[in-house]
């Protein structure tokens, strides 16, 4: 069988634990050819030495040394020299299951689909929980896949349950320095693919660990995450006017999400300040989901009571995840 290449992006920073495995799981691929792109991002513990290590033995792999520039920065390094007619991303502290890419290329070959998906396994210290299943697999196109993006969470704006073909990534790249790279990025990936294929299979293992990048205390970057979802606004009216509706509900429950986030923040009095703009936002954006917007009016009649209330809920469910479920 001629396989296409596979060009398979890790961004590395402080993982030294977990990046062994990692590695090992993309060299024991059932699908052979792949070029691996390790993308040291300046840390400052053994990942370096352990990229060296294993580049000297599997001649599949390309090592990078960068200084520190943050996961976006590391992606992008990757796919400037990406050689493969596919391109795929793994985190640095997860893994991937033996069949991952073969089913996933299987599916665009057989499809002529221009992404592939697949589920999740959520491995927690004491538990695993999968993500993203489907009952069957489904492939759909663009408008389809958009509304799917926005309303449901098994295709997920996160880069590393997919492959795509290489042209996807052309002329667009991941924001560098933003809070949550991924949400700036993914529906531009989806607008420029004619047809999306999910496996309805979970073969992507992410762990779920403290320190993760998408488990910090809740600061000023984390209201970037609504300077991306309006820009998303902006560009699926214009484009998809038929997804307005949902769209906006989106962005109206991205607000609920950020003050939920100060909410659950252990120094959440200190971010208080934040409120009055998500308040603003909720009175002069009317939610088109009969559910959603009689949330938004119990917010509204009395933030401050929101806050605290849902803060006093999350404390010992946060308990609970921190001893017993993250590595």
């Amino acid at each position: 069988m001629n396989e296409k290449k596979l060009s398979i992006i890790v961004p590395i920073f402080g993982v030294e634990k977990y990046l062994p495995k990692c590695i090992e799981s993309i060299l024991q691929q059932a699908y052979k050819n792949i070029e691996v792109i390790l993308v040291d991002d300046g840390s400052k513990d053994n990942c370096p030495s352990i990229c060296d290590k294993y580049a000297a033995i599997d001649n599949r792999i390309v090592t990078i040394h960068k200084e520190n520039g943050g996961q976006g920065s590391a992606r992008n390094n990757g796919l400037d020299i990406a050689t493969g007619e596919y391109i795929a991303f793994v985190d640095a502290d997860d893994y991937v299951s033996i069949d991952m890419y073969t089913r996933l290329i299987n599916a665009i070959e057989e499809t002529n689909a221009d992404i592939a998906v697949c589920g999740a396994f959520h491995e927690m210290k004491f538990r695993t929980r999968t993500v993203g299943m489907l009952d069957k697999p489904r492939l759909l196109n663009r408008l389809e896949a958009l509304k799917e993006f926005y309303t449901q969470s098994y295709i997920g704006c996160i880069p590393w349950n997919k492959v795509y073909k290489n042209y996807l990534w052309k002329d667009l790249r991941f924001p560098e320095n933003h809070y949550r790279e991924d949400e700036w990025i993914f529906y531009r990936v989806l607008s420029s693919a004619d047809a999306i294929y999910h496996t309805g299979v979970p073969t992507y293992h992410y762990i779920l660990r403290r320190g993760s990048s998408d488990r910090k205390a809740f600061s000023l970057r984390n209201l970037e995450a609504l300077d991306s979802i309006d820009e998303q606004v902006i560009f699926i009216c214009s484009n998809y006017p038929e997804l307005a509706s949902i769209i906006n509900d989106v962005a109206i429950q991205r607000r609920v999400s950020i003050l939920n986030e100060i909410s659950k923040s252990s120094n959440y009095k200190e971010n208080l300040q934040y409120i009055p703009r998500i308040i603003e936002y909720l009175k002069l954006h009317e939610a088109n989901k009969a559910s959603l917007k009689a949330h938004i009016d119990a917010i509204i009649s009395n933030p401050l009571r929101y806050v605290k209330i849902t803060h006093l809920r999350s404390i010992i469910p946060q308990m609970i995840k921190q001893l017993l479920l993250y590595e």
